[in-house]
């Protein structure tokens, strides 16, 4: 195994996900702003309408967001109309999440606004587009891997 000069690694990493971070502000805020909404706003109502979030507890897991925060994002959203919650009738617990029309509406445009950098996208070899998904699933695991391991070691609270 290849031993890693570990300073440098991490000295690298915070300078390229805070330039990351930077980018994305700067080409995802402006379009989800126009919409009124949060770049975890825009994600939240994607999930709804992918299916892949459905109640307060699947977002949770989907954003690594506790059950307050998560709650409480979901109630502004409410709010705001994007969104109805409902108590699910086999268990009160579980606060089931819907796209409202309103927020049907919103993903709708988003998509056909994000749609506009296709043009862009098109010109880059496919294998950097499985580059940057390995990339990223392989720094969410290293970043879950010292999360855990910070919990582990105060006995930090737990996300749902």
């Amino acid at each position: 195994m290849v031993e890693v000069d570990v300073q440098l690694f991490r000295e690298q990493v915070w300078r390229d996900i805070q330039l990351t971070k930077v980018y994305l502000d700067k080409v995802f805020d402006p379009v989800v702003q126009s919409e009124g909404l949060t770049m975890l706003q825009a994600l939240v109502l994607l999930g709804l309408e992918q299916r892949s979030i459905d109640t307060v507890g699947s977002l949770c897991r989907a954003t690594g967001m506790g059950q307050a925060n998560a709650s409480n994002l979901c109630k502004k959203l409410e709010r705001d109309g994007f969104l109805r919650r409902a108590r699910s009738e086999d268990d009160a617990r579980v606060v089931t999440l819907l796209l409202t029309e309103q927020g049907k509406g919103a993903i709708k445009r988003l998509e056909g606004k994000f749609q506009a950098y296709d043009v862009v996208l098109r010109t880059m070899e496919p294998q950097k587009f499985d580059a940057v998904l390995q990339g990223i699933a392989a720094a969410r695991e290293i970043l879950h891997r010292i999360y855990a391991y910070q919990q582990a070691d105060k006995g930090g609270t737990q996300l749902c």
